[in-house]
């Protein structure tokens, strides 16, 4: 048992020194890989903020609708009481009250979701930045030719 567990470091040890010695003469390797942490985070951030606009989006659709669903028994009511109609207007005037109670709940809701939406939007153009500096600064440090820079690039990304 003791002597797999000395071959097996051994191996992650060549395979290790393999790969520095790759990332140390190819130095655009770990500049690739890290570029592409960045934008993969990136697109994924982008995604995730879309599905959340579209979320937000039919919350606002439906807090519309609710209002207008308001608006229409605020008329009936109205409407109920001009006429002196007994039988409609207690019924008009639970289903007004359980509307305002949806509209209170949904409001609170669409309010948290809009306040989440503009925090991730910031993100977003944060992680876009950062994609941007990181090109930069790798473009930079390959033509400086300066390869510890760049053989510190992966820890320094993400």
């Amino acid at each position: 048992m003791n002597i797999l567990k000395r071959t097996w470091n051994l191996m992650v040890g060549k395979t290790e020194r393999k790969l520095e010695d790759l990332e140390w003469n190819n130095p655009e390797v770990v500049y690739d890989k890290a570029l592409a942490k960045k934008r993969q985070y990136f697109d994924e951030l982008l995604d995730a903020v879309s599905q959340f606009e579209t979320s937000v989006s039919a919350s606002r659709d439906k807090m519309a609708k609710l209002n207008l669903k308001r608006e229409k028994l605020e008329k009936s009511l109205r409407g109920a009481m001009e006429n002196e109609s007994i039988q409609d207007g207690p019924t008009i005037v639970r289903l007004l009250e359980q509307t305002e109670k949806e509209i209170t709940e949904h409001r609170a809701l669409l309010d948290k979701d809009e306040k989440d939406l503009h925090g991730i939007k910031r993100e977003l153009k944060k992680a876009h930045a950062e994609v941007y500096e990181a090109k930069d600064m790798y473009e930079r440090t390959l033509k400086s030719g300066d390869t510890v820079l760049i053989t510190n690039a992966e820890s320094q990304c993400c």
